[in-house]
Order: C-alpha cells, then structure tokens, then sequence
C-alpha cells in the first residue's frame, strides 16, 4: 500500500526561474558590486567560472562553494533572499498538496540545497506545512545526483519498503529510472510536454492515483 508520496522541488512544486536567478543573476550582481564592475561583466566571469567545474561534482551545487571562491561569502544570504523574492510555485502544487497531504505522508526529495528549499517553504507555508521532511542528496549524502543509494537512504530513514514509495519528478533518469529499479513506482512529470509520453501537471497525477 502506498503510504509516502516523495516530490521532486524544482520542476514540480517550483519552477526553476529563481534558481537559475541566483546562479546568473543574483550572484553576479554581488561580484559586480564588490568589484566596481557593469554587471554584464560580472554574468560574463560567473559563466566562464562554473564552466570549469563539472555539474557531476558537488561543488558545481554548492553557493557556500561559489561564494567563497568569488569572495562573496558575507553576501550569500543576501543574494539567496533576493533569488527567493521572485521565487514562484506552480498553481497545481498550490492547490493539491493540502488534498494530498491528507492521503499521504509527503517528503520532498531534491538536489537543490536543503536550506534554499526550507527558505521556499517558508514563503510559501500553505505547502510547507504539508511538508514532513525534506531530503537533499547535496546534504544528506553529499552526491551532486539523486543516486541508487539516495532512495536507499530515503527508504531506510522513512522505514518503510520501496512499494511504499511513491516518487514523482521531472528527470527520466534520475526521478524514473533509478527510483524503479529499486521497486519504487517513480512517475515523471515534463510540464513542456504535449506528446503524452509524460503526465503534464500534478491535476493528471491526482487522476492517475485514483481521483
């Protein structure tokens, strides 16, 4: 019997527009400050920089990392609430988490930082209270990826079994088949998506569980 309804962040509850802020923008922005730089300089470094680190290591994930390396660190925080200013969620996620909280138990599981996603909810405490716990591969294995053993570490500190889980996210690979290997029922969700291959939004999921 399914119990845990698992839920990717970014591409299912929020779009990625204010994570991506932070990155190109929001940083920048600090660096243009402290440097006395045009900000389209500032985007200019930022870009080469990440550039250089693959988005396979951790560190690519990290703004501890980025910040301290463009010599922003004491403007981190400043640059993380600036991003969370314009930071939106989509009107399904809104309006069904509340209902599906009553059903399941619900977890997000992400590798978005846990402290940027804990700050979302915050803003926005119509889902975070539906909210029990929230899982980072970034900070609770410390993998840039949502791994076999991400899910493993998920099913352990929930205690139940993989036929208990249901995930849903926005990655065939990482949010569809690696879950499924395990023996979780993982669903994908691609909001671009016209060719049906994809469920579009969290209305055709709350069909597909049953209405």
């Amino acid at each position: 019997m399914l119990r845990v309804l698992s839920l990717d962040f970014a591409g299912v509850i929020a779009p990625k527009d204010f994570i991506d802020y932070f990155w190109f923008v929001a940083l920048p922005r600090r660096i243009a400050k402290l440097e006395k730089i045009p900000l389209y300089e500032a985007m200019k470094f930022v870009e080469r920089a990440y550039e250089t680190v693959s988005r396979n290591t951790l560190e690519w994930y990290l703004p501890q990392y980025w910040a301290l390396r463009f010599g922003v660190e004491d403007l981190l925080e400043d640059a993380i609430h600036e991003s969370l200013s314009i930071a939106e969620v989509y009107g399904d996620a809104l309006e069904l988490i509340p209902m599906l909280a009553t059903r399941y138990t619900l977890v997000i599981a992400t590798n978005t930082p846990r402290s940027m996603v804990l700050k979302f909810l915050d803003k926005y405490p119509t889902i975070g209270k539906c909210i029990k716990r929230v899982y980072s591969c970034i900070d609770d294995l410390r993998v840039p990826r949502k791994d076999r053993e991400f899910y493993i570490y998920m099913l352990r500190d929930l205690g139940i079994k993989p036929t208990e889980l249901l995930h849903v996210g926005d990655d065939p690979l990482y949010d569809g088949a690696i879950p499924r290997e395990l023996g979780i029922k993982a669903i994908v969700i691609d909001r671009r998506s016209r060719c049906g291959k994809y469920l579009r939004d969290l209305y055709q999921l709350v069909e597909e569980l049953g209405g």
